[in-house]
C-alpha cells in the first residue's frame, strides 16, 4: 500500500500560487520582456561582431603592460625548431614527436627528449647506441631507439 508524504499537499499548493503569480505578470508585462530579449539579442550580435578573433593569454610577461598580449599561431618552440633545422616540415615532423630511420641524434632528442637510460657499445667500425625510453617496470621501457653512428637505424616499441 501506498504511503501519502506529509505536506504534499500544502507543496502542491505553494506551486500552483507561485505559477499563477508568474503567468500573470508574464501576460500583463509580456511587451516589456520581449523588448528586453530582443534588445539583449541585439546587444550579443553588436558585440560579437566587434571581437577580434585572436586568442588572448594573460600571462603578461611581455613589454605590453595591459596583461592582454596577442598569441602567434606557431608555438614558441616549433619556431625554434624551424630556425635550428631551416626545414619547416622536419620542425613539425620533430614537433609532433615523430621518429624515423636515417634521423639524427640531435634530431632525436629534440623529437622525444632526453632518454630515461642509454647503452652504449663502441665496436671496431661504430658506435652502437640503444636509447631507452617510458618505463613500464624495473628493467623495461616502453620504446628502445638503436643509433649506430648517431643515426637512428631502428627501434622496439612495447604495445
Amino acid at each position: 500500500m501506498a504511503r501519502k508524504a506529509k505536506g504534499g499537499g500544502v507543496a502542491l499548493l505553494i506551486a500552483l500560487v507561485v505559477l499563477a503569480v508568474l503567468y500573470e505578470l508574464f501576460i500583463s508585462y509580456w511587451t516589456i520582456i520581449l523588448l528586453l530579449a530582443i534588445v539583449g539579442i541585439v546587444a550579443f550580435v553588436l558585440c560579437a561582431a566587434f571581437i577580434d578573433p585572436v586568442e588572448y593569454s594573460g600571462s603578461g610577461n611581455s613589454n605590453n603592460h595591459s596583461g592582454i598580449e596577442k598569441k602567434d599561431k606557431k608555438p614558441e618552440r616549433l619556431r625554434v625548431l624551424e630556425e635550428k633545422y631551416k626545414n619547416e616540415q622536419l620542425a613539425r615532423k620533430i614537433y609532433g614527436g615523430y621518429f624515423w630511420q636515417g634521423q639524427s641524434e640531435s634530431q632525436l632528442r629534440d623529437s622525444l627528449g632526453q632518454p630515461e637510460a642509454i647503452d652504449t657499445k663502441v665496436l671496431k667500425t661504430k658506435t652502437k647506441e640503444v636509447w631507452k625510453y617510458y618505463p613500464i617496470g624495473r628493467r623495461s621501457y616502453g620504446l628502445r631507439i638503436t643509433l649506430d653512428d648517431g643515426k637512428v637505424v631502428g627501434w622496439d616499441k612495447k604495445t
